[in-house]
């Protein structure tokens, strides 16, 4: 029997950062997590959906109903005048004091919330089952709530979608979170309208799909041509490396400080083959064509084709201007001065 409690524990050992145990470690497994029945584990991620259901009240136990009241305390309650003349011909007669209220306060029904958490160690999800003595509803059920609990996994009740559940005892911590700002809900969302929102993508069951398919395409892909005795070459590897993205080149040579053949300069007016006076003269001839698409009003697509065509040269040409006022007349990079037809690694520029 203990050899067998230490081969469960083996296989859900806790996150390495944390006691908390990592949901692909139980829902992973080919039985489902069925073999973790009984342990107690403690797991943490976010809410992705929730439920809520009310608990019927017990028949045979009903609110305690307050005593019998008689008619003078009716009469001493409602009518302050008789109050104190009852208080006087009363005489000695002493009657208790009058209640203020006479309303039954019924307690709020216990209620029972179910959870499916993800922490994005898979797609599938848990399902946990907390009680509403154990924590607020309303603070566990918002979707992208963060949550660690701690309890025991269960067999749920009823046969359905999730092979095991986790029912909580404790809930750790709660980390709140503002409905009206969260993208997210319990609704499908087209992949779309999460464009202004990326970090948030992976927790759609599209991207999170789409993205373990594609890493698991990868790895295999690596390891077959590994296994094959392939090399996987990034290229260059130390010859020339674009730095800055813009004709700035991080170059290895054996070149710099000796006496090279030098080569003429390039002027920046000429970027790639293109030069200052040739975009000026494609900008007047595309604004000439916008110009004749707008008064024949015919069509629509091939104007705005052409005002996107319009734009992106003029902030070429604007490019080539800005560089030309911070180096006039002289190169583009200083390694485009040096022949490098005699360097030892040959580097060709790409």
């Amino acid at each position: 029997m203990a050899s067998q409690e230490a081969v469960v524990a083996a296989m859900v050992t806790p996150f390495k950062y944390s006691n908390r145990v990592v949901l692909r470690t139980i829902l992973g497994r080919g039985d489902g997590g069925l073999g973790l029945l009984g342990m107690r584990v403690v797991v943490g991620g976010w809410v992705r959906s929730a439920k809520e259901v009310k608990k019927e009240p017990d028949v045979g136990s009903s609110p305690s109903l307050p005593r019998d009241v008689s008619c003078v305390e009716i009469l001493q309650t409602r009518i302050p005048f008789l109050r104190s003349l009852i208080n006087v011909l009363g005489g000695g007669h002493s009657y208790p004091p009058p209640r203020e209220k006479t309303d039954i306060v019924i307690p709020k029904l216990p209620s029972t919330v179910f959870l499916q958490i993800s922490d994005g160690s898979c797609v599938a999800s848990l399902k946990v089952v907390v009680e509403s003595t154990i924590a607020s509803p309303g603070q566990i059920m918002p979707t992208g709530t963060c949550i660690l609990a701690e309890g025991v996994l269960k067999l749920p009740p009823v046969e359905g979608k999730h092979a095991i559940e986790l029912q909580a005892e404790k809930i750790l911590h709660i980390g709140t979170v503002d409905r009206e700002k969260y993208p997210l809900s319990k609704k499908r969302l087209p992949i779309d309208s999460l464009r202004d929102f990326s970090h948030f993508k992976p927790r759609t069951t599209t991207v999170a799909s789409v993205m373990r398919m594609r890493d698991a395409l990868t790895h295999a892909t690596h390891n077959f041509f590994r296994n094959n005795e392939f090399l996987y070459v990034q290229v260059p590897i130390i010859t020339t490396t674009d730095a800055e993205g813009f004709s700035e080149r991080f170059i290895v040579t054996t070149l710099l400080g000796k006496s090279a053949e030098k080569v003429e300069p390039k002027s920046v007016h000429e970027i790639e083959g293109v030069s200052l006076e040739a975009l000026k003269a494609a900008i007047k001839e595309k604004s000439n064509l916008v110009e004749e698409l707008k008064r024949s009003d015919s069509n629509k697509e091939a104007l705005v084709a052409a005002l996107w065509d319009l734009r992106k040269t003029n902030e070429l040409a604007q490019q080539l201007e800005s560089r030309e006022k911070l180096h006039p007349g002289a190169s583009l990079n200083k390694a485009d001065e040096i022949n490098f037809s005699k360097d030892f690694f040959l580097a060709k520029h790409i």
